[in-house]
């Protein structure tokens, strides 16, 4: 929950430096509620099956996948940021939006904890090819 203040607060200053006649407080309280939201999404994914150590382990790996996932979502908002408006552009934006849809339904529906440890291993794309998703 520390953590959760923290973020909050950092958010809050980088939006009130950037547009100014912003109210401290009430921003705040949006960026701490839209936090909170995120973490409860976060903790409502799906049980997963599998030995106590499976599971275990199958969640560190579930979370390093999806750390990946986001720093593979922001490269590509990054290059396309730089990219000319046009369909290319619109193009790799439609990209990222399946990639990231795919995830999520992987995400919602994979359940067996020795998978989840198994995939975890391969590169996002790749599994989510392998597996149907995409």
């Amino acid at each position: 929950m520390k953590n959760l203040f923290a973020q909050a607060h950092k958010m809050t200053r980088e939006i009130v430096n950037t547009y100014g006649d912003v109210d401290y407080k009430v921003q705040f309280g949006f960026c701490l509620a839209y936090l909170q939201k995120e973490e409860e999404e976060k903790m409502q994914m799906t049980q997963l099956k599998g030995t106590e150590k499976q599971v275990a382990y199958a969640e560190k790996c579930r979370e390093k996948m999806i750390a990946k996932m986001e720093k593979e979502v922001k490269e590509q908002q990054a290059r396309i940021s730089r990219l000319p408006e046009g369909n290319a552009k619109a193009s790799r934006v439609q990209k990222v939006e399946i990639l990231t849809k795919a995830f999520e339904k992987f995400l919602e529906t994979e359940t067996n904890a020795g998978n989840i440890i198994h995939w975890s291993q391969f590169g996002i794309l790749a599994v989510l090819e392998n597996q149907k998703y995409i």
